[in-house]
């Protein structure tokens, strides 16, 4: 489970657009996702934390939404996994060609 939340956070900071104006430094954002074995999400994004700023929490939904995300290891007996996300302005910022 450990080896596919990596490229999934990955495929999802692809997505990831900082809005302009946002300072790198702004309160990190955090949605619940389930996806299902079929790379569909099923549930969510749902804030579980969400930010002051409003641009950057649809920024956060809208790359979770427009992800491809990898496909669930064969070893993985789950039929969906629920994770959260955590969206940092800083690290996207750090991390321009991920």
């Amino acid at each position: 489970m450990e080896r596919w939340a990596g490229p999934f956070q990955r495929a999802v900071y692809r997505e990831w657009t900082l809005p302009s104006g946002i300072p790198i430094n702004d309160a990190s954002f955090m949605p619940e996702v389930t996806v299902a074995r079929d790379r569909r999400i099923i549930g969510g994004p749902v804030p579980k934390k969400v930010s002051p700023n409003a641009k950057l929490n649809e920024s956060c939904i809208r790359a979770v939404l427009n992800a491809t995300l990898p496909p669930l290891s064969k070893n993985v007996a789950l039929a969906e996994v629920a994770l959260l996300v955590r969206f940092i302005p800083q690290a996207r910022a750090n991390a321009p060609g991920v």
